[in-house]
């Protein structure tokens, strides 16, 4: 059996900002595994990413876009020297990779170099199944360690909304715009736009892109995300974590479900009328992602590399060695 620490190396989509590549590393090296980043080697630097794999047990695959023939052929070299491949997908990768005949083509090209595909949502599972790809279901990780929430405290009285600037209309930012007119009592606080176009209504404040989100958590009482297609986002279960109210365009529990305003305005008249933090999500985001982390943690370790040497172009490199030896 292998031992030591498992060895683990992320690449794909840059670790930066609120990338899913930075909550993975966190975690997983929190859970004891060893965890490195590429920082682009897969597509910039060939003798590096030779270098990393030959030193990692397992490298783990993030892609958002179309992913590249030359990408596949770079995982499958991480194989021969005896790496396992795991993918995970978080959701809009999901999306993007049943775009069209071309997308799901080289989703499975790509596939070939992949021993495990990992989906942060069950849902996600389905979706990938109908496009051919088999994955299991991991919940998505957060960082978040949220402080224990009385009873009785009222929620803030705030509107979290995030925008980021490049994705507008994919989160929906015309029905954002018009809560925001037809609310004029309460405060929304948009972050991840740059651009702030929301900034000249008098009830919204713009902050652009946020690092540190804690202190902006602690002025909101609900999340108000609104998305052509979704995962499981971590922004999410920070919020249900934390006791806050969420309307959600998908069902979840613990969530007020809306999709046009209509909904979106019935599910804010309910949380005016709240009198407490939310419960039910806090209990919905311990059933469904309370350990996420060590699940992750638990599929990587299974995911680990076989030792058996004929299974690794490294193993056969290093038996041919000793056979040349000379017996003493």
């Amino acid at each position: 059996m292998p031992r030591g620490p498992v060895r683990v190396l992320i690449a794909g989509e840059p670790a930066t900002h609120s990338a899913p590549a930075l909550s993975i590393g966190s975690v997983l090296q929190e859970e004891g595994l060893q965890v490195s980043f590429s920082e682009g080697a897969e597509t910039t630097d060939q003798r590096r990413w030779l270098k990393l794999v030959r030193s990692h047990d397992l490298v783990i695959v993030t892609v958002y876009g179309k992913p590249t023939r030359y990408f596949a052929r770079q995982l499958h070299m991480a194989r021969l020297f005896g790496c396992r491949i795991i993918r995970v997908w978080v959701g809009t990768d999901v999306l993007r990779a049943a775009d069209d005949p071309e997308a799901v083509e080289l989703t499975h090209f790509f596939g070939r170099a992949i021993d495990l595909n990992i989906a942060m949502a069950e849902h996600l599972v389905q979706e990938l199944a109908q496009i051919g790809v088999d994955a299991v279901f991991v919940p998505s990780v957060s960082q978040l360690k949220p402080d224990s929430v009385p009873d009785d405290t009222r929620p803030c009285p705030a509107v979290l909304v995030y925008l980021p600037a490049s994705r507008k209309e994919f989160y929906r930012e015309p029905l954002i715009a018009e809560t925001i007119a037809a609310n004029p009592d309460l405060s929304f606080i948009i972050v991840g736009d740059d651009t702030h176009c929301l900034a000249h209504f008098g009830n919204v404040e713009s902050l652009g892109w946020v690092s540190d989100m804690q202190g902006v958590w602690s002025r909101a009482g609900v999340l108000l995300r609104l998305t052509q297609h979704d995962g499981l986002p971590r922004m999410l279960l920070d919020a249900l974590g934390q006791g806050k109210y969420v309307i959600y365009s998908w069902p979840l529990q613990g969530c007020w479900y809306a999709t046009d305003a209509e909904s979106v305005n019935a599910a804010l008249a309910e949380f005016r009328a709240a009198t407490s933090v939310n419960h039910a999500g806090m209990e919905a985001v311990r059933r469904i992602a309370g350990d996420g982390g060590a699940q992750l943690a638990a599929a990587v370790r299974r995911a680990r590399r076989s030792t058996s040497r004929w299974h690794s172009f490294r193993g056969m490199i290093s038996a041919h060695r000793r056979a040349r030896e000379p017996r003493q």
